[in-house]
This record gives structure tokens, sequence and C-alpha cells, in this order.
């Protein structure tokens, strides 16, 4: 029992327990239990709230770690912010039905709670149950407008959650990390899902997502692994960001008409997904979006796509074939890296703008159908694409930069546009079989090394001369004698070779940068 010394009271209002704990009761008359009014008492097992009191105040019961049992009273209207925070032994609760307010973070750390009930009044529950994570099923009753910011996260027990028809609102995080939850239905009235709000709930096997919804945040269901398959609504014309990341048991995705943008990572690391139906209004991929889809075996990009984001669909492993409509003004960098299955490529646009790394490592890439006056290759765009055998003369290119086909050592056979006005260092260096080159004559400008390492260009004395230009020499002569009509020796076309000597025709009117470095042998150059 308790005495009334125990209790310090002022105007109604319990100010604070003094008491030793055990089994209380608040003595009548008492009309709100106050801030802090019990908060650490650690000894208290029961406590029993007399009718009248309307309002239990901000961690009122806070880190009362041995309480196992409330009773509240039919007068009650409020439980404040974090009423009971960290009442780890609390099973069980019965809210009466006159409370309309559950405040931020009420039941937070209840860590024992399995069974609590919430009354038709409540319009709103802020965060109230975040960390309850022995509660299994919870059904918010009809008059809930909103389920907001972490109302029920990290509750890891957590299988089944009745949202009424009322609710249009359910705020960041407010299921994250329910890894248990099975059954949710999504009302059909929802209009706005934040960012996190299911992310890691990863038993969720399907959902319905309404066409109301106009939008859906960031990462919203990112790591549910057991989504299979999946209708995207408009969402206000965007799927935001690593909304479905690492969904790795989703296999189909029908996005619905009226999206125009798919964020960045928006579908990253999805590796069961084999089918993505993309909607005509689309004009955006984002980077990354598809990163790391390995089982995607075919895109079909709508025709009024006008950018492909850095890294898209890098790492799509089984993506056969591919066509890249003429809309599409910028292909970012990376953006089909690794696409190890990739054979055919068909690129449509004359203007678009391939970047830098772009099919790099498409190793079973066999033929490439570039359109006319593309205006430019990028760095290292078709590097290491080891099935590309012949590089047909791509009309129209003015620039082919650094490194673009570097690697390719199934290439053979090059022709090279009229248009071209750059070859950038390095670019078809490496390119071991590559044994057909034509270059148009007057090409501006041909980087450092532009063709180093391609043995099967060098004629029978090991020199690789293209257009009365000297490259490289890769023969085994120490005594070198440069033929005639050669009319320049490129940059570091003797870079490493253990010649002695060296004689330059008369014909050769310039000499390269560092033509001769780390010639550790030579001697003599005659002239």
């Amino acid at each position: 029992m308790s005495n009334m010394e125990d209790f310090e009271i002022k105007d109604s209002v319990l100010k604070k327990y003094k008491g030793p704990g055990g089994d209380v009761v608040i003595p009548a008359g008492v009309r709100e239990v106050g801030e802090n009014a019990f908060s650490d008492c650690k000894e208290l097992r029961s406590v029993t709230i007399p009718d009248g009191v309307s309002v239990i105040g901000f961690r009122a019961f806070s880190k009362c770690r041995n309480l196992q049992d409330v009773r509240l009273p039919e007068s009650l209207k409020t439980i404040d912010r974090y009423a009971f925070d960290d009442c780890a032994n609390l099973p069980k609760l019965f809210i009466p039905g006159g409370v309309t307010k559950i405040g931020y973070r009420a039941f937070i750390r209840c860590v024992a709670l399995k069974e609590i009930n919430i009354p038709e009044g409540v319009t709103e529950i802020g965060g109230a149950f975040r960390r309850c994570m022995a509660l299994k099923e919870i059904s918010i009753p009809e008059g809930v407008t909103g389920i907001n910011s972490e109302t029920f996260s990290a509750c890891d027990s957590l299988e089944r959650v009745s949202l009424p028809s009322s609710v249009h609102y359910i705020g960041n995080q407010a299921f994250r990390g329910c890894f248990n939850l099975r059954m949710l239905t999504i009302p059909t009235g929802l209009t706005g899902l934040d960012e996190e709000a299911f992310k890691g709930c990863r038993s969720l096997p399907s959902l319905m997502l309404p066409d109301s919804l106009r939008s859906i945040g960031v990462r919203a269901f990112s790591g549910c692994v057991g989504l299979k398959e999946l209708t995207l609504p408009r969402c206000g014309g965007r799927i935001a960001s690593e909304m479905f990341r690492d969904c790795t048991g989703l296999t189909e995705v029908t996005i619905t008409e009226g999206v125009v943008e798919i964020d960045s990572e928006a579908f990253r690391g999805c590796k069961k997904l084999r089918h993505v139906s993309l909607p005509e209004s689309l004009r955006t991929i984002g980077a990354a979006a598809f990163a790391g889809c390995e089982n995607l075996e075919g895109i079909t990009i709508p025709k009024d796509v006008t950018v492909i984001g850095e890294a898209s669909f890098s790492l799509c492993s089984s993506l056969k074939e591919l066509t890249i409509p003429d809309s599409v003004e910028r292909i970012g960098d990376g953006a089909f890296k690794g696409c190890s299955s990739l054979r055919k490529l068909t690129i449509l646009g004359r203007k678009t703008i391939l970047g830098n790394s772009a099919f790099r490592y498409c190793q079973s890439l066999i033929k490439v159908s570039l359109p006319y006056n593309l205006p430019s290759i990028g760095v290292r765009c078709f590097a290491d694409c080891q099935a590309l055998t012949e590089l047909t003369r791509p009309v129209g290119v003015r620039s082919i930069a650094k490194a673009a086909f570097s690697h390719c050592t199934g290439l053979k056979k090059v022709q090279l546009p009229y248009s071209l006005q750059q070859i950038g260092d390095e670019a078809f260096a490496r390119c071991t079989s590559l044994s057909e080159l034509t270059i148009p004559s007057g090409v501006p400008v041909i980087g450092k090394e532009a063709f180093t390492g391609c043995w099967s260009l060098a004629d029978a004395d090991g020199f690789v001369i293209l257009n009365s230009t000297l490259y490289r020499y890769w023969g085994s002569d120490e005594d070198v004698k440069i033929p005639d009509g050669v009319s320049e020796i490129a940059d570091l076309a003797f870079r490493g070779m253990q010649v002695k000597s060296v004689t330059i025709p008369d014909s050769v009117k310039v000499i390269g940068k560092d033509a001769f470095l780390l010639c550790p042998n030579l001697r003599t150059i005659h002239t």
C-alpha cells in the first residue's frame, strides 16, 4: 500500500513519487501524473491510476524497468511523450477508449510488450512503439490518419499490421527493421509513404501499392528480400533513389505509365530481377538504377528516354542485346560496364554522347552498330571488350578518346572515318590481334601510345608504320634502320627497346617527345 507522504501533489498534479516502489495506488483527486513523476523508480512493480486522471506526462514512468502492471482510468485522454520509455518488463497494457493522443515514443524500448490496443479516438501515433521487440500484432483503428516517423521501427517480432482506410500517410522509418512483418494491407487512399518506411522488412512477401500514392520516399522498401513481383503506381512521376535497393528476391517489376524518372540506385542489387517493363513516359534512368541486376536478360529502353545515367546497368551480367533509341542524348560513365553477356549493341542516336567506360568489360560483345555523326567515343568506352573483332568506319565520329578500345584483344580490323579529328592516348593500346588498320590522312591529333602493344600491326621488321608515321618499333634487331619514306617518329616509338644503334633516313622531319626513352643500350643515332 502507498502512504500519502509518498506523493508530492500540487494543484491536482502528481509532481513526484517518493516512496519505496512495489505496488502503488495513486491517491484519488489527482488529475495529472506529471513530468518524470515516477522516472527511474526501479522498484515499482505495479501502479493503479485513479479515475479523474486525464494526462500522463512527459517521461512519467520512464525507466521503471521492473514495472509489470499498469491500470489506466477511463478518464484518461493523453499519454505524453516518452511516458513509458524503457519500461523493459511491461508485458501488456489496455488503453481506455477515451485516449485521443499517444505521444512521440510513448512506449519506446518496452521490449517485453506483447499486447497493447489503440483506441478508436486516436488520430495520430507518433513514433510510439519503437523498439517494442516482443510486439507481434497491432490493429490500427479507423480514424487514424497517419503513422508517424519510427512508430514501429525495430519491432522485429511484429508479424501482422492492420491499417484502416483512413490512413493517408506513413512516415519515415515507420516500420523499418520489422524483420518478421508478413501481413500488411496498405489502404487504398494512401497518398504518401516516406523514406525508409519499410526498409529491411525482409519477410514481407508481397505489396499492393495503390494508385492514390503521390510520393514514395528514398529507400522505402530497400532490403525487402521477400518481395517477388511488383506493379508500381505513377508516384508523382518519379521512382525515388534506392527505393528497392537490395531486394534480392524481386523477379519482375512493372512500372505504370506516367513515371518519367527512375532515380539513382532504385533497383540496385536486385540480383534475381529478370524482367522490367518500363513505361513510354520515361525520360531519365538515373545513376546505378539497375546496377548489379545480374539476372536481367533484356531491357527495352523507351523511345523518349534522354538520359541513361552513370553505371545505370553496370554488372547486369545476363543482358544479351541492347538497342539505344535515338532520343538518348547521353549514356553515362560506366552505364553498361561489366555486362559480360552483352553480344549485340545498336546505338541509334546521332547526337548521343558515349560516356567514359560506358561499355567497358563487355567481354562477349561481338557487334557494335554506331550511328552516323556520333560526336565522340569516351575514355575507355569499349576497353576490354575482348570478343569485339571489327570496328567498321563509324562515319562522322570526330573524337576517339583515351584508351577507348584498349585491351580489345580480339579486335582484328579497324576502319576509321574521314571525319576523325583526334585519336586519344592509348586509344587502341594492346589490341594484340589488330592486323588491319585504316587511318585517313590528315588526322590532326594522334595521342601517345595510341597503338602500343598492337603487335600484329608490325611489319616483318617490327615497324608499326601508318600514313608515313612510325608509331612503334617491336623488332628484335639491335642495329635498326628506319625505312625510307617515314616522315615522323611518334612519341615513345622506341620506348624500352634494347637497340644499340638507329639509322634515321632523310625523309624524317619530326622526332616525337621521348621517342627513345628508356633505351639503355642506345649508343649511336645515324642521320
